[in-house]
């Protein structure tokens, strides 16, 4: 696990078909973590945690894939497809409407980014300046694919512009290294 922000880890293997991980921790001292994504459920560092909660990006294999039963996780509804690159979680729930999802003391802002798939979302962690871009933008404003089926060029380009526009200090890709913006 790899230091990121204060609270927040990362968790990486360099394979090709693998998602980072990040562990955001509980700054009231407790032990409590969060998952953002869960790799492909052989990311090294992920069998050993419980977390309370995971979020998920989006539902590509390779960010859902690490996810167990016992573990409560929540995933956009337009990424309940049933496509064979997109796999929701069964026991997975859908983000609540309102789009913020608060955990301890972190106030996470769940940003609708469609584009990779049509429920690939962006979480804002706005105190911190934390953003998880999930497959929609990586370092160096590299955008994600849209070749794996419901992917749309039109739409990732929005996206992109629209997380361009926060005021971000971190950014949390999916996949390959962080960036620090400021």
């Amino acid at each position: 696990m790899e230091p990121i922000f204060q609270g927040i880890l990362l968790l990486r293997d360099g394979r090709d078909l693998c998602s980072n991980a990040y562990v955001v921790r509980a700054r009231d001292g407790s032990e409590k973590i969060l998952l953002v994504d869960s790799g492909d459920g052989k990311l090294e560092g992920v069998a050993g945690l419980e977390p309370e909660l995971v979020l998920l990006t989006h539902g590509h294999f390779d960010h859902t894939g690490g996810v167990k039963k016992r573990w409560r996780a929540l995933l956009h509804e337009g990424d309940f497809l049933g496509d064979r690159f997109i796999r929701a979680p069964a026991h997975a729930e859908k983000y609540p409407l309102e789009m913020r999802v608060r955990w301890r003391d972190w106030n996470f802002e769940i940003i609708h980014t469609p584009g990779h798939t049509p429920g690939s979302v962006s979480i804002f962690e706005r105190k911190s300046g934390v953003l998880f871009s999930g497959d929609t933008l990586f370092s160096e404003g590299i955008l994600g694919r849209t070749d794996l089926g419901f992917g749309s060029q039109e739409q990732i380009e929005q996206s992109r512009d629209d997380l361009l526009a926060l005021d971000y200090s971190v950014l949390c890709p999916g996949h390959d290294g962080i960036e620090r913006r400021r």
